[in-house]
């Protein structure tokens, strides 16, 4: 990993920006963090925020995100801690992900950064973050020693929230994903009212530093993207993603699932059963809390990984 202050596309007073601002957001919420870069033999850059120290955790933030999701979390977090930005979020170069499919996508982006890293490494995930860690457990089981699943997931159903089949409808997906909140207290209201059970206990400048990620230049292009290479709208999560019996029966990375139980994307008894009899696997569900638990519970979520990372 190289140290020190990141900018993508060259000097972009935009990025640097919002580079500074999103360490900072970390630092209010207590960790002192770095911008950072993980760079494999090919050069291949994913952008990163790092703070603590001892045993490398990497955070896989969900689709249409960044690494400062995970602000409210990495400080209760033990060891140090690698907040990730997905090719084509925050400060991460794109690439194409719905030419390569999801599972290639997961293969080779998480290739990289453990080749910049070092295997084995622990992860925590959330929402689709943590299901692109679960298809490169089940390609790679020997580069994960432990791993931490935060909310709902595609792959354990066809089903999927009617705005992310909005999304991924050609032209439409892409003009309603373009028109952002005017500001933090309607992205509250329009936007994270539909992730959490309790949008009002979210700070704002949590509010604002999504706003922020949101709109950095290629943001809505690659979240696009990434929905139509996902799910079909008609329906929904494409067959080639969903996660079979065997490939679950198959999973030898010690898996741990948070689920909050008022999760609208979907619902923990609707999909728990799928790892009846997977003994890597043990769940956990949050009462009350909804799908976004990284913002709704960062302390419940942190004791939890901290529990299961360190067993």
């Amino acid at each position: 990993m190289h140290t020190g202050t990141v900018l993508v596309m060259g000097d972009d007073s935009d990025r640097q920006g919002f580079e500074q601002a999103r360490l900072a957001l970390f630092s209010r919420h207590g960790l002192d963090a770095t911008a950072d870069w993980l760079v494999d033999r090919s050069g291949r850059r994913t952008a990163a925020v790092v703070g603590g120290t001892g045993a490398a955790t990497l955070l896989i933030h969900g689709a249409m995100s960044d690494a400062g999701e995970w602000a409210l979390v990495a400080p209760h977090l033990e060891g140090r801690v690698v907040a990730l930005d997905w090719p084509g979020s925050g400060l991460t170069p794109p690439i194409d992900i719905r030419g390569m499919g999801i599972r290639q996508f997961a293969l080779e982006w998480l290739d990289s950064v453990v080749e910049a890293v070092g295997a084995p490494v622990r992860i925590l995930g959330s929402s689709a973050g943590g299901y692109l860690a679960l298809l490169y457990a089940l390609a790679r089981p020997q580069n994960i020693e432990r791993m931490v699943q935060v909310g709902a997931f595609p792959g354990l159903s066809s089903a999927s929230p009617f705005i992310f089949r909005v999304f991924a409808t050609p032209l439409v997906g892409r003009l309603v994903l373009g028109q952002q909140p005017k500001d933090a207290e309607a992205n509250r209201k329009q936007v994270f009212s539909k992730l959490v059970a309790d949008a009002d206990r979210l700070p704002v400048d949590v509010l604002e530093a999504d706003l922020a990620a949101t709109a950095l230049p290629g943001a809505a292009r690659s979240a696009y993207e990434f929905c139509r290479a996902l799910v079909n709208p008609l329906t929904g999560v494409r067959k080639s993603l969903l996660l079979t019996d065997r490939e679950l029966a198959a999973l030898t990375v010690p898996l741990h699932v948070l689920w909050g139980s008022a999760d609208n994307f979907l619902k923990p008894e609707a999909a728990l059963s799928r790892f009846e009899g997977v003994r890597s696997v043990t769940a956990e569900i949050i009462d009350g809390a909804g799908h976004l638990m990284t913002l709704e519970a960062p302390e419940r979520v942190a004791a939890s990984s901290n529990a299961f990372l360190d067993a």
